[in-house]
């Protein structure tokens, strides 16, 4: 079980060595305002007293980044999978 959780573990670093730019560039365009939202959110919500915005506003936010980041994200897998059948 170990040599096989090892083996796609690398077969999982080889494809994405093998990724094209567009195609980082797509998961960086779904996952990073997420991630962004995501951090100011934690920060505001832990000090409420001098937070920037309504905590319900932040969380419907994070919440509408989540939804963008899934389906955007969810389009990287297809296009490395394209790319691996074309090569």
């Amino acid at each position: 079980m170990k040599e096989n959780a090892i083996g796609r573990v690398e077969e999982s670093v080889q494809l994405l060595r093998r990724c094209s730019a567009s195609d980082l560039v797509t998961y960086l365009l779904g996952a990073g305002p997420f991630l962004i939202a995501l951090l100011l959110f934690i920060e505001d919500a832990s000090r409420p007293s001098v937070g920037r915005v309504p905590l319900a506003v932040g969380a419907l936010a994070v919440a509408l980044l989540f939804y963008y980041a899934g389906w955007i994200v969810s389009r990287f897998p297809a296009q490395v999978h394209t790319e691996e059948r074309v090569r």
